[in-house]
């Protein structure tokens, strides 16, 4: 018997993580791979659902990268207008300890959500993204915000960086350098798994 490809082992080992979340149905989605790249397909009920299908595909060991051509359609009894979906993401951002919702301004345009405006933190713009995207009724959305805070040193940028790598993963962190150049961050070095690519 002939063995199986590399491909076909990590298509099967994300199958396999998918039918560990409780979250997806496997056979709504299509996995495809070649040369450790994942494609997945299908159509979902929610955002949520299709960024939880993503995330399970990064998590595999071995997946180089992730194609997520995933289409939502929201099914009828969860459809919003804009204007409902506008006030239940002011809402939520209103509720949101973490993210300064005076400073989000909403945009809703056939159920997909554009964040704009400014916040002190990349930390801040990834939570109000976060928040927004497990919302019942939307099909998307654009993270838009900017960051308000005057900029740091590259220097200060580097050294932040290398003490994060060091106290998540001490043993790889020696592996990788951090190169900072005019406002761009490079990272090389060799990692495990997309997961600690990422």
């Amino acid at each position: 018997m002939k063995p199986q490809s590399d491909d076909v082992v990590l298509r099967n080992a994300v199958l396999e993580e998918f039918e560990w979340n409780a979250l997806l149905d496997p056979s709504q989605l299509g996995v495809d791979v070649t040369n450790r790249v994942v494609t997945l397909v299908g159509t979902l009920d929610s955002i949520a659902q299709k960024l939880t299908a993503q995330s399970a595909a990064e998590s595999v060991d071995g997946v180089r990268d992730v194609l997520c051509r995933i289409d939502v359609k929201i099914p009828v009894a969860a459809q919003r207008t804009d204007e409902e979906i506008a006030r239940i993401v002011d809402q939520v951002l209103t509720w949101d300890a973490l993210v300064p919702e005076q400073d989000v301004a909403v945009n809703v345009d056939n159920a997909w959500v554009t964040l704009a405006g400014a916040v002190p933190t990349r930390r801040q713009a990834e939570e109000a993204e976060r928040a927004v995207s497990h919302l019942v009724g939307i099909r998307g959305v654009t993270n838009n915000l900017q960051l308000s805070d005057p900029p740091v040193t590259p220097e200060a940028v580097r050294q932040a960086i290398q003490h994060a790598l060091e106290r998540r993963a001490e043993h790889r962190a020696r592996k990788i350098d951090v190169i900072v150049d005019d406002g761009a961050v490079v990272l090389r070095g060799s990692v495990e798994s997309l997961g600690q690519k990422r």
